[in-house]
Order: structure tokens, then C-alpha cells, then sequence
């Protein structure tokens, strides 16, 4: 009878508790609303605890859009103060701050919220909180990456139809366009990544080609720019003053040295062990972040779960979300001089990790994907 009455109160107690965790609606709202709250926090407090150097783009961009200063050698600032002037906010950085966190917020709500799931897991919670709060230091304040969210947004609520592709790629172009000319590359090879995966391809496989399409791209700027393949990355290294350089690999000639570099950068930015080495230990917590930020999404992707079929709208959307995470990382190890700047500029792209997470959570299990482990793709 003893016993009966400690099973009860064991089951009623977990019962209790289950409405304090991410796999009950209410718990789930709940870590949203702290999220939201500690990313908040980060917008009005940021200058207490972090150094100046964080705000060094926005205050270029407020100089611009106030009128105090006309513009900077730098001309990708200007499009995006007129912008900011356009819409009133030019010498407004607390509302310009506010409109940069509550459109980060809507969009991981959206892919939180995707396909109308009301739970998470505790790793998609953890996740999400961290987005909150890198959303609230570098896009809590005027910003370019403000205007890359609605790439994720769009992302989220295209139909299934492979020809609705046409509109990210737009957004894209814009991107390259006004302030950020890489965007073209990573449009690029976002098309082929996105041609790749229509079948459920193996995660190795998909880093394995994206890593050798990144040397493709190194090989393209030395033939056609006639410059080294790591060269955009290197060149503005020596006007910035940063603890977290990426350190490039010259023990050879050129151009064998650069593709070597950006081979090997292409896969330390998806685990950046050599960060705590090279600015020390305290880098370890970004070290950490920026592993998790990437890895978690592409693990939740591995051949032991079937994705959704290519045709709905959750698999095309997952498509979409690997294809552009992917993409970005790979562009970045051509382009980004520190980790800072690979933290910041990969900000407006963590939703695409949440959707990957919540989507793949509901899979089945692939079934007998030992005995297939050397195919290309899982059947």
C-alpha cells in the first residue's frame, strides 16, 4: 500500500513538472517569453557589458542616416542608412534597435511555430535561447543584418514548388546589391545545394562537396580576379584590430596556399577549435556557440532520420534551411577576417537552425541505415 502511495505521488509530481518543460505548450511559451526577455535585456543594456567595438557599425550607420556624416569609404553603409532614414529612424537608434530585435524575434517564433507545432525539446529550447540573445547584441542596434531576416522569413513561407526558389535567389541578388557582394556566391551555391539535396543526401557526403565546391570558388577568384583564393579574407585583416583573427595557412605558394586555407577554414568554421589557441582561453564560450549554432542543425539532419518528403512544404522548407545554412558557412570561409565577424553576420541566419531542429524532431527513425552507411543517399 506504502508503495502504491510513493508511485502516485511520483507520477502526479512528474505530471506537475512536465507543465515546466518545452514538451507542454504552456512550458514552451514559458522559455520563449525568458528568450525574448533576455535578448531584450541585451538591447538595452548592451553598452554596460561589452566594449564599444561592438557598436563601431552602427554608429557608422547612425552618422549616415542622421546626416552628420556623409558617408564612409566603406559605401555598403550608406544603402542601409537611407533605409533607416527612409523610414524615420535615423536619429532614433533606441526604436531603429527595437525594429532590429522584434523582427529577429518574429522570425525564430515562425520557424519555432513551424507547421503548427505547439512543443520543442530541451536542445531546440537551449538553442533558441541563445538566438535571443545574439539577436539582441548584434541586431538590437542599426545594422545591415537586420535586412537578411526577411531571407529566412521568405524562406519559411514559400510553397513547396521548387520554382518558388526564384524569390530567395531574388532577395539574394538584393543582398549582393546593395551592401554585401558575397550574397551572389552564396546564391549560387545555394542553387546547387538545393538541386543536391531534392533526395535525402548523407550529411557527410553534403559537407564533403560543399567543402571541395569552396576550393571551386577559391580556383574562380584566382583565374577570373586574378587574385589569391583567400585574398577577400586576408586583405582587410590588417586594417582591423580583433582578437579572433582567423589566421590563414601560407606555408605554400600561392595559389596552392590559398586553397588549402580556405579548404580548412571551411571546416573549422563548423567546430573553430583553433580559436582558443589563437585568442585565448576565455574564447572557448565562442569556441562552444559558434559550434553549436552550426553543428546542432546539421547533426539533427544525419541519415539516422528519414527526412519529409521533398513535395511537402515541411521538406521543402528543411531543403531550403539546409541549403542556405551550407551555403552561408561555406562563402564565410572565403570572406569573414574574424570570428566576431562570423558570430555577427551568422546571427540573422540561426533561425534556419531552429526550423531544421523542430521539423527533424518529429521524424521517424531510418531504418537499417547501417546497411546502407556507403550510399550516397538514404533511400
Amino acid at each position: 500500500m506504502e508503495q502504491t502511495r510513493r508511485e502516485l505521488r511520483r507520477k502526479n509530481k512528474r505530471r506537475h513538472l512536465y507543465w515546466l518543460t518545452p514538451r507542454s505548450e504552456i512550458g514552451l511559451l514559458f522559455f520563449v517569453l525568458v528568450g525574448f526577455l533576455g535578448g531584450l535585456f541585451a538591447v538595452f543594456f548592451r553598452g554596460i557589458y561589452l566594449p564599444s567595438d561592438y557598436e563601431a557599425d552602427s554608429r557608422k550607420i547612425e552618422s549616415i542616416a542622421n546626416g552628420s556624416r556623409p558617408e564612409f569609404s566603406d559605401s555598403s553603409f550608406t544603402p542601409i542608412a537611407r533605409i533607416y532614414e527612409a523610414i524615420g529612424l535615423g536619429g532614433h537608434p533606441l526604436l531603429a534597435a527595437l525594429l532590429g530585435y522584434l523582427l529577429a524575434s518574429i522570425t525564430l517564433l515562425m520557424a519555432l511555430y513551424i507547421g503548427r507545432r505547439r512543443t520543442a525539446n530541451w536542445l531546440t529550447v537551449v538553442y533558441l535561447l541563445s538566438c535571443f540573445f545574439f539577436a539582441g547584441i548584434y541586431l538590437g542596434q542599426y545594422s545591415k543584418d537586420v535586412f537578411l531576416l526577411p531571407v529566412v522569413i521568405v524562406l519559411i513561407v514559400l510553397p513547396s514548388n521548387f520554382l518558388w526558389d526564384a524569390v530567395v535567389l531574388v532577395l539574394m541578388s538584393g543582398a549582393a546589391y546593395l551592401f554585401r557582394d558575397y550574397w551572389a556566391l552564396i546564391a549560387v551555391a545555394y542553387l546547387v545545394l538545393r538541386a543536391i539535396t531534392v533526395r535525402q543526401i548523407r550529411l557527410r557526403y553534403l559537407l564533403g562537396l560543399s567543402s571541395i565546391g569552396v576550393v571551386g570558388f577559391g580556383l574562380a577568384i584566382y583565374a577570373v580576379m586574378g587574385r589569391d583564393p583567400n585574398h577577400y579574407r586576408t586583405s582587410v585583416q590588417g586594417k582591423l584590430d580583433a582578437a579572433t583573427f582567423i589566421h590563414p595557412i601560407d606555408f605554400f605558394a600561392q595559389p596552392f596556399s590559398g586553397l588549402v586555407d580556405i579548404f580548412v577554414q571551411f571546416w573549422l568554421l563548423l567546430l573553430p577549435i583553433m580559436l582558443p589557441f589563437t585568442a585565448g582561453v576565455l574564447y572557448l564560450v565562442i569556441t562552444c556557440v559558434l559550434g553549436f549554432a552550426r553543428l546542432m542543425p546539421l547533426q539533427a539532419v544525419s541519415s539516422r532520420l528519414v527526412w519529409p518528403r521533398a513535395s511537402s512544404s515541411e521538406g521543402a522548407t528543411l531543403r531550403r534551411a539546409i541549403s542556405l545554412l551550407v551555403a552561408f558557412t561555406a562563402v564565410q570561409a572565403l570572406f569573414e577576417p574574424d570570428y566576431g565577424s562570423v558570430l555577427r553576420h551568422l546571427t540573422p541566419m540561426l533561425g534556419l537552425g531552429v526550423i531544421i531542429l523542430q521539423i527533424m524532431r518529429t521524424q521517424r527513425r531510418a531504418e537499417g541505415w547501417k546497411l546502407t552507411s556507403w550510399s550516397w543517399s538514404v533511400r
